[in-house]
């Protein structure tokens, strides 16, 4: 096979130069199959257990770097970082020590522990911050 398009689709013998495009195809072409692909060796999953089983032990990839809250991992940190802003709401410092931003008060803590009891004081807070004079009959 020519190493310029090594990658085969095996639902329609479409090749690919590379294993990104091949996964997007697949996901695309063929009925939205869930594609996942390690990035340190290439290989391509559609089960995420197995993805995850395989990423910890993958040769070429050195150091994971795994979400401590949902466990999802990322070969690079800043892939991680990303993940905890967007997915989380931890912000790192310069000082790459995690912080936690209450998405509700703006509250800033250095521990998950304090952070997690913070939150919890939000939930019998109303969703409407109206006041009796503010409602109209």
């Amino acid at each position: 096979m020519n190493n310029a398009c090594r990658y085969k689709c095996l639902s329609c013998s479409l090749k690919f130069s590379n294993a990104r495009t091949l996964a997007m195809h697949q996901a695309g072409a063929h009925g939205g199959m869930y594609i996942i692909l390690c990035e340190s060796c290439g290989r391509l999953f559609n089960r995420k257990y197995h993805f995850n089983r395989h990423f910890i032990h993958c040769g070429r990839l050195k150091e994971p770097f795994k979400c401590d809250m949902c466990f999802k991992m990322y070969r690079h940190k800043s892939s991680l970082i990303h993940h905890l802003k967007v997915a989380h709401h931890i912000h790192y410092a310069r000082n790459r020590t995690a912080t936690f931003v209450c998405n509700v008060c703006n509250k800033i803590y250095s521990k998950f522990g304090a952070f997690e009891n913070h939150m919890k004081s939000h939930k019998n807070e109303p969703d409407c911050m109206d006041t009796p004079n503010d409602v109209t009959s």
